[in-house]
């Protein structure tokens, strides 16, 4: 999982990346000065939460994303699996679709981590990080 967060810590327009549990707490994170990472770590598991109880009782089935939208940026969150969320804060709005993308992708690796072997996983983290890299280069 690391180097997969390690290509997005460099992307120069992500402000913050926050991997929190259920309650809020920091798991691991990266932020700009411009973010209080203890407000972002403890607003992600709010709004994942939100969005969780919110999809379920529309009928709307599980979470995939919730993503938050303002002026200057955005913040893209999903829950990775029962324990841990993630979250990324960019204040580039045209890369909204390429991060959800990304924390979805983070997820399935994830969720599928207990019955694939060590290989598989770090297989797909190669390929995710190949990926990453692709749509860098193409200014995406």
């Amino acid at each position: 999982m690391e180097p997969l967060i390690r290509e997005l810590e460099r992307s120069p327009d992500v402000d913050g990346i926050a991997i929190v549990s259920r309650t809020g707490l920091k798991v691991w994170g990266y932020a700009s000065a411009s973010i209080d990472e203890e407000i972002f770590s403890a607003a992600t598991a709010a709004v994942i939460s939100i969005g969780e109880r919110t999809t379920r009782d529309l009928g709307y089935g599980n979470l995939s994303n919730v993503a938050i939208v303002g002026e200057r940026g955005f913040v893209v969150m999903t829950q990775m699996d029962q324990e841990y969320m993630m979250a990324v804060a960019s204040s580039n709005k045209t890369k909204i679709g390429y991060y959800m993308l990304m924390l979805q992708r983070f997820s399935k690796i994830l969720s599928g981590s207990g019955k694939r072997s060590g290989e598989d996983i770090e297989r797909d983290e190669e390929a995710l990080v190949k990926a990453i890299d692709a749509l860098e280069e193409e200014g995406l």
